[in-house]
């Protein structure tokens, strides 16, 4: 997974703002095992792996499930997008992102507004496994380049959802192709 240079900016501001306390726990040995080699594969500490699964418990799974995430293969869901025309992707994105937008931002990012569309975006992504790169330029312009290997119909999905939960009318430049989508946003009008 490919974290950008606004996940470290955004990490150090974190830090500023929230101070840590310790916790000890105790654990199954074959489940520390697992957790050091997991740490091991990813080159951070088995902290940081624990500190991050707590997070993206708290931030996302504790609460998604809640309001209809499920999970599902890739595979699936690319053979249903294959099943459909660019119409239906069409209808169905419009669909989602008017029905369901705003409240699954409310829930998941506790507010509605431009940043919070790009934080619980940028959650997804991580907690989906898409590889991804975002950059921030000039501090208000985002751009994202998302590898998700689901065909062109998927980025036309993704592309659509994303415009639909824009706010205030914000221009996004959005590239589609077969398996990667790329969108440029900026944050101030």
């Amino acid at each position: 997974m490919d974290y950008g240079i606004s996940d470290i900016s955004k990490e150090n501001e974190r830090r500023k703002q929230f101070k840590s306390e310790s916790l000890t726990l105790r654990l199954d040995s074959l489940l520390l095992e697992k957790l050091h080699q997991e740490a091991n594969q990813k080159d951070i500490t088995v902290n940081a792996l624990i500190s991050q699964a707590i997070k993206y418990h708290v931030g996302w799974h504790a609460t998604a499930s809640k309001i209809g995430f499920i999970s599902v293969r890739r595979s699936l869901i690319t053979k249903l997008m294959e099943k459909c025309t660019e119409e239906d992707i069409l209808s169905i994105s419009r669909y989602m992102g008017k029905m369901s937008n705003k409240d699954v931002l409310m829930l998941l990012g506790g507010e509605y507004n431009i940043k919070s569309v790009l934080e619980v975006f940028e959650t997804w992504l991580k907690v989906s496994g898409f590889p991804y790169r975002h950059e921030v330029k000039n501090h208000t312009t985002h751009m994202y380049i998302i590898q998700h290997d689901m065909g062109k119909k998927w980025s036309l999905y993704l592309s659509q959802i994303l415009r639909s939960g824009n706010l205030e009318g914000r221009k996004i430049d959005f590239e589609l192709d077969e398996n990667t989508l790329s969108l440029k946003l900026e944050e101030d009008k």
